[in-house]
This record gives C-alpha cells, sequence and structure tokens, in this order.
C-alpha cells in the first residue's frame, strides 16, 4: 500500500521501513509471555485451590492491561497484540473448564 504513496527510493530516505509480521508477532510473544506469566501461574493457583478471590484478581490483572503504540505505521504489533489476547483469552476459559464463560472476558 505505502508503495502507492511513496516509490521506495523515497521510503528509503524517509526512514520508513515496515516490520515483518514473523518478527512482530515473535516480539509482542515474548515480552507478552513474560508480562502474563505471573497472572498465569496465579489462576492456575486460584482453580487448584477453588479460590475465588484469586482468581477474579487474575482475571482483572488481565483485563486491566493496556497497550500504546505510537508509532502504529502499518499497525502489525496492534494486530499481533489482538491475536495474542485473544488466544490468552481462549487459555483462560479453557483453563477454568466451565467456570469461566465468554461472557466475562
Amino acid at each position: 500500500m505505502q508503495e502507492l504513496v511513496f516509490p521506495f527510493k523515497t521510503k528509503e530516505h524517509l526512514g520508513i521501513f515496515e516490520t515483518p509480521s514473523d518478527l512482530a508477532g515473535f516480539l509482542v510473544k515474548n515480552v507478552l509471555d513474560i508480562h502474563f506469566n505471573e497472572t498465569k501461574s496465579m489462576f492456575l493457583k486460584a482453580i487448584n485451590e477453588s479460590d475465588d478471590s484469586k482468581m477474579t484478581d487474575a482475571i482483572q490483572s488481565f483485563l486491566n492491561f493496556k497497550a500504546c503504540d505510537p508509532m502504529m505505521g502499518s499497525g502489525i504489533f496492534i494486530k499481533e497484540l489482538i491475536d495474542y489476547m485473544l488466544k490468552l483469552r481462549n487459555w483462560f476459559i479453557t483453563k477454568s473448564n466451565g467456570v469461566l464463560n465468554s461472557k466475562i472476558l
């Protein structure tokens, strides 16, 4: 799409480069795996202990997550972030064995 607006030489001169989706996905997954590792552990522990309060805290941690991509460009990082968050949402629902449903998340 950007080729229609900027010829390649102009893009290169302006420093416009697109991040490959594989790289964006790799970065998003690895950063958010680290970020949500404690949340996932807390959630699994809450399920094992049948502790609704801790389960709610873990889910709130997930639901309260905010991200900002001020240099949005093509939007590839936002797209990968949304994909990751949907997979994590499904993980919460699956691990809860029916305690949670899609209406909560």
